[in-house]
């Protein structure tokens, strides 16, 4: 087994239903979200989907947990992202998830 041990943050086992919405507010895919820690995750996602370097992963129905994503590395069916800060798109970034969010809602 490898170590584990050059991972800055404390990861977590752990399966978390996402969505993966691109930088329009389109849904880009639904996914799994796996071994996650402070600074980023894996994320499992249906096969051939083309994941964007950067997009926003919503983390919760209501859509109050977000994280900005960059991927660092692609398999044909996961991806791991590293969480990232943008302070000065961060309200643009969710007004437009908070209109995709309440279009689902509707739909449910």
């Amino acid at each position: 087994a490898m170590s584990n041990e050059r991972r800055r943050a404390q990861r977590q086992d752990m399966r978390w239903e996402g969505l993966i919405i691109g930088s329009e507010g389109s849904i880009v895919a639904r996914c799994m979200m796996v071994n996650v820690s402070a600074t980023g995750a894996s994320l499992i996602l249906p096969a051939a989907t083309e994941v964007p370097d950067f997009f926003v992963l919503v983390l919760s129905k209501k859509g109050e947990v977000r994280r900005q994503c960059e991927v660092t590395w692609r398999r044909e069916k996961s991806v791991g992202v590293r969480f990232v800060a943008h302070a000065s798109s961060e309200d643009e970034e969710v007004s437009h998830i908070s209109d995709t969010l309440a279009r689902i809602s509707a739909k449910d």
